[in-house]
This record gives C-alpha cells, sequence and structure tokens, in this order.
C-alpha cells in the first residue's frame, strides 16, 4: 500500500502526535507502519508499548507491524487492563506489598459491598487516591477490582520509583488506538509516561465514541488535540467504504459536510420497512440475501453482518432466520481480564485457526529466547501436542488440552497463576456453544453482533436493523409531555449509529419491521428512528420508494392462513 498525503506526514513525524482518524482511514496501516520503523531503532531490551481496545484489534496491529520477520525485542501489544496488570501491578505491586508473587490473583468486578464504600470509581472526573486502603487490602489478599485496575496502577506508578525507572528504560515510543474510549485512570497514565519522555501517539475519532456509559470519553481525546506539546493530523478519507456510505455517515454527522455527487442508480444506502413484527426482518434476509449477494459480488456468508441495538433482539432473530449464520459474542473467558485467560483465549485461538503461529503467543508475553532451556523445551513438546489436538473441527482429548494450556501459562506467566481461570478454561471447552466461537469463521454463516460489538469491524454488506422510534436513539417522556421528548444519549447513540453504517464496504440496508414489541410484550405500531430523516439524509438513499413497508412470502402465507384456516 503506497502512503497518502496525509499518511505521509503522520509516518515522517518524529515528535508527540495525535491523529483525528475517519473509518476506513487507514489508521492501522500507519499506526503498523510507524511501529515497524520505530522498532527497528531500538536496542534488544527496549521496545514500545502498542495499546488497543480489544484483544483481536491488539493481534491484528501486532501482525502487520511484525510482518516479514521483524522482531519485537521487548515490545508490549495488548489492551490497557493487560498492560497495567502486567508491567505494573504484579511486578511492583508485589514488591510495595513486600511479597514475591501473587498466588491465585483473582480480578473480578466489585460486589454490591465493595460498590457502597468504594462508588462509582470508573466514573470519577479527577484522579484521587481516596479509599486506597481498601483496594491496597484487597491487593494484598490477591484480589484486583477489575474498576480500579486503572487508579490503582496510577498509585503504584506515582509511588514506585522502581516502576518508574523501569518502564522508562524499557519502552521508548507508546501507541495509542480509540483514543477516544479511553477513560480518566488510563488518560492520566499514558500522559505520565509521555512526560518521562516515551514519545506518545494517540488515534481516534469522537464521532466513534460509543462507551461513555462506561467511563470512556472522547473529551480526553479533545483535550490532547488541544495539548500543544502535541503536533495534530487529520486522516479524512475513507478507503474502506463505497462512497455514497461514506456521504450518508458524514451527513448524519454533519449537517453542512461536503458530499461527493453520485447518481442515485449508484447509491449504496437502503431503507426497508417489511410489514408485520421483528420476525419478517429475518424473513426479509431469507428472502432476499442471494440476489444482494449477487448485486454486490459477495462470495461468501461470513462477509454480512447484522447489527442490533442489543443481544436481545439478535436472539430473538436468530431464532427465526434461516439462513446459516450465527451470533457473535464473548465467552467468559473473554471477558476476564487476567493475564491467564488472555494466555487459554489466544491458544482456543490458535488450535483452530491454521494461520496463527504459537511463536505469537509466546512472544506476546514473554521473550523465547530469554527463558530457559528446559522452558523452551517443554514449550515446542506443548506446539507439538496442540497441532495434533484438533480432528476434523473437534479438541479429541480435552484434558490433555487443558493440562496443557496450563503447563504453557506456567511457563510464560508463572506470577499470574488464577484457578478461576482454569476453570473458565474447563467450562469452555466442555461447552460445545462457548468452544464454538474460537473457531475460524466459517464461511458459511452470516454474523450477527451488537452495533457496539461491531467496531473495528468490517463487511462488504451491513444490515443494521433496530431503527425504531424509542430504540435507536433512546428517548424518554417526563410528565407526559411528549411534545418536547427527552434524548439522554443522543450523541452517544447517534455516534453508534454511524459506527454500524460505516462498517459496510459496499452496501447498508438500514431496515425495520411495520409492528415491534414493547419491552412488555405488547405488539405496537413501530415508527421510524429519528436518525432516518435526520439532516435530510433520506435524499442521500436509493430509491425512496423502498421505504413504503412490504410484505414478504412469509408474511403473505401467515396472512392467507388466517383468511383460510386449514381444517
Amino acid at each position: 500500500m503506497t502512503p497518502t498525503e496525509q499518511q505521509k506526514a503522520i509516518l515522517e513525524c518524529r515528535e508527540n502526535l495525535v491523529v483525528i482518524a475517519a473509518p476506513g482511514s487507514g489508521k492501522t496501516f500507519v499506526l503498523s507502519e510507524k511501529i515497524k520503523n520505530d522498532i527497528k531503532e531500538l536496542l534488544d531490551y527496549q521496545g514500545i508499548i502498542a495499546i488497543s481496545y480489544t484483544n483481536k484489534a491488539s493481534l491484528e496491529l501486532k501482525n502487520r507491524s511484525l510482518a516479514n520477520g521483524i522482531s519485537p525485542k521487548s515490545s508490549f501489544f495488548g489492551t490497557i487492563d493487560k498492560f497495567c496488570i502486567q508491567d505494573i501491578i504484579i511486578p511492583f505491586g508485589s514488591l510495595m506489598q513486600e511479597k514475591k508473587t501473587f498466588d491465585n490473583l483473582i480480578i473480578r468486578s466489585m460486589n454490591n459491598s465493595e460498590r457502597s464504600q468504594l462508588g462509582q470509581v470508573e466514573k470519577r472526573e479527577k484522579i484521587e487516591y481516596n479509599h486506597m486502603d481498601i483496594i491496597l487490602s484487597l491487593l494484598e489478599a490477591n484480589i484486583i477490582l477489575i474498576e480500579c485496575i486503572g487508579i490503582l496502577a496510577n498509585y503504584i506508578f506515582d509511588n514506585s520509583k522502581a516502576c518508574r525507572s523501569y518502564l522508562k528504560s524499557r519502552y521508548k515510543y507508546l501507541y495509542v488506538d480509540e483514543y477516544q474510549d479511553t477513560g480518566i485512570d488510563q488518560h492520566y497514565l499514558f500522559i505520565k509516561l509521555k512526560n518521562m519522555g516515551i514519545i506518545m501517539a494517540a488515534v481516534g475519532d469522537v464521532n466513534q465514541s460509543i462507551f461513555e456509559f462506561s467511563g470512556k470519553k472522547s473529551y480526553y481525546l479533545k483535550r490532547i488535540r488541544q495539548d500543544k506539546t502535541f503536533r495534530s493530523f487529520i486522516l479524512s478519507q475513507n478507503h474502506r467504504s463505497h462512497q455514497s456510505i461514506v456521504n450518508y455517515s458524514n451527513r448524519l454527522i454533519d449537517s453542512k459536510c461536503t458530499i461527493t455527487d453520485i447518481p442515485e442508480k449508484d447509491r449504496r444506502v437502503f431503507y426497508f420497512i417489511s410489514l408485520g413484527d421483528e420476525k419478517h426482518i429475518a424473513s426479509f434476509i431469507d428472502e432476499k440475501i442471494a440476489s444482494i449477494m449477487n448485486a454486490y459480488n459477495i462470495d461468501k456468508f461470513n462477509k454480512i453482518a447484522i447489527l442490533f441495538r442489543n443481544s436481545k433482539n439478535a436472539q430473538y432473530i436468530s431464532q427465526e432466520l434461516n439462513t446459516p449464520h450465527k451470533i457473535v459474542s464473548p465467552t467468559k473467558l473473554d471477558m476476564q481480564i487476567s493475564i491467564w485467560a488472555s494466555i487459554f483465549a489466544s491458544i482456543l485461538r490458535f488450535i483452530f485457526n491454521p494461520t496463527n503461529r504459537f511463536i505469537d503467543i509466546v512472544e506476546t508475553y514473554s521473550s523465547f529466547d530469554s527463558l530457559r532451556n528446559t522452558q523452551k523445551r517443554s514449550l515446542q513438546k506443548s506446539n507439538i501436542v496442540l497441532n495434533g489436538i484438533v480432528d476434523h473441527g473437534e479438541i479429541c482429548n480435552k484434558d490433555l488440552f487443558i493440562e496443557t494450556s496450563i503447563n504453557i501459562a506456567t511457563i510464560l506467566m508463572p506470577e499470574a497463576h488464577n484457578i478461576n481461570d482454569i476453570n473458565l478454561l474447563k467450562e469452555v471447552v466442555f461447552d460445545s456453544k462457548q468452544l464454538d466461537s474460537y473457531r475460524s469463521e466459517d464461511s458459511n454463516e452470516i454474523n450477527l453482533m451488537t452495533l457496539h460489538k461491531s467496531k473495528g469491524l468490517e463487511f462488504d454488506a451491513v444490515i443494521h436493523a433496530d431503527l425504531y422510534e424509542w430504540g435507536l436513539p433512546s428517548k424518554k417522556v417526563e410528565n407526559n409531555n411528549f411534545k418536547e421528548p427527552l434524548y439522554p444519549n443522543w450523541e452517544q447513540d447517534l455516534n453508534l449509529h454511524y459506527v454500524g453504517i460505516t462498517r459496510a464496504k459496499k452496501v447498508c440496508i438500514l431496515i425495520r419491521s411495520e409492528k415491534r414489541h414493547k419491552s412488555n410484550g405488547e405488539l405496537t405500531n413501530a415508527q421510524d428512528s429519528e436518525f432516518i430523516q435526520l439532516h435530510n439524509v433520506h435524499n442521500l438513499r436509493f430509491n425512496p420508494v423502498n421505504a413504503i413497508p412490504f410484505p414478504t412470502q412469509r408474511y403473505m402465507n401467515e396472512v392467507k392462513e388466517k383468511e383460510f384456516p386449514r381444517s
């Protein structure tokens, strides 16, 4: 790929920088190219920190950055929570606690009692070390609260000279992707690392901020963009999506944006309303999917995604959909942010995906060259076991797989030993449904997922469901004043809609049903989401007549059965 002028300017910058990157603008390409260039300059004991929002995004960035045999040296690739636990809390928290190591470290969410004592720590407006006695006493008992990882890492950083010296000597560059989803603790930790002399690059897009409910705000991205110690860049060109999809998504966000003229016959955004209730959306997909794939040269089902407001609606459509599909959702192992859980999940992905490499798992947590010869031989034997443990898509010896996985984790991160993670591994291995999520994507399955889950992904075709009034955006009424409804999360909901549309490369289909079920189960007439007419975006869709409710064959059959009941 040849860099654009915008991308070249970023690649050539040797200072702290912040990049505002539109969907499909090549940010991963730019990040990986910068990382390649920076790693080449480093000594073997030095490295870069590359922070991604998800493990999947981190693995993609790592693979692209280290392509063609580039050595990671002493670099870290992973999520911010993993970095805090692996590089700060475990090694230096143990020193502060005068412990050699943490045995059976438990990483969990707060219980009700802890929540009442600590409050909404993840939604604080500033760094405060209140209640550290509670957090440190839990750490002494080998417990880390997920909500307190960031504040604990900051506290250890501020109070451990050894921690600061280690990070400064080891890491020379810091890369943070999806900065609009950074919380207060993460932001302040990043700035502290930058202020030590580690060169920092932050990339994000305020229009893709969709996790404010968990304390992640675009405010911090805006803040560093105003910081004069950062050079600011923009990647504005979407290279991924058809131009009509780019036009539509940009107009949603900005009513005055400049758009490229696209003849109506060439537009790739559609809006459909199906007669009947939500199940007839499944009928629409069953009846129309072949013609959609043919029209836009889509050869596999896994290049199509159906996106929903919530997982409940995805489950409902899944029950009615006959076309091969799968619901994309994390397992309990994925939802754990502890180190052994991450290792086990990586091993599961490795055995089911022939393109993954065992050495990548090893190098994520340790340097193979730094291991003892006995450890190297043990890992090599484990690799041989794993390569022969899957037969016709199934783990043929589950007990041996579990034993081998524990052995690998013990060699790579012995101090992170976690009995809870071992139990979760066993649960996943013996549960075919959970195990399915680690298998390579089947070319014969459409992806069903929430809009939040689709973040960072791309598909040839996106079918964006749940575009109902009262659903997206969320809306409420006070004192029965229906003329002036309130939209408590308008910006976040609009960003969520924007994220869904910009996942589409070739075509985006917006859809709702004529009727919908209320939360109490009552069937009612449905109305358009406010976003359907926002900023006159309907003028940028193909053939508005498609918004006239249409019957699927299934709907017509049901009507006939009602009119002419079978004897």
